[in-house]
């Protein structure tokens, strides 16, 4: 996954952050060459911090991933629950 990290006077920095605002509203956004789809639910959080007399803001956006097209094939055992198949056949476990 892409990182942005570059050093900048203040009113670029705005600059920065109105464009990835306006991409954000789109639906996507361009991190080093590569696009993000963000959904419309996201978590977000911002952590201030000090250290070594440096200051600092992070910047958090997470969002549930979309699940993949293939679920996961599951067998049933013999006390009705499910368990994972696992890959080469194998039994995997207590007969």
């Amino acid at each position: 996954m892409g990182e942005r990290k570059s050093a900048m006077r203040r009113e670029e920095l705005v600059g920065w952050i109105e464009e990835a605002a306006r991409q954000l509203k789109t639906g996507a956004l361009m991190i080093d060459e590569e696009k993000v789809n963000v959904p419309d639910e996201v978590e977000s959080s911002v952590k201030k911090g000090d250290k070594k007399g440096r200051g600092s803001l992070k910047l958090k956006l997470e969002w549930e991933m979309e699940p993949s097209k293939k679920p996961e094939k599951r067998k049933e055992t013999k006390r009705g629950c499910c368990r994972r198949r696992r890959l080469g056949g194998g039994s995997g476990g207590r007969r």
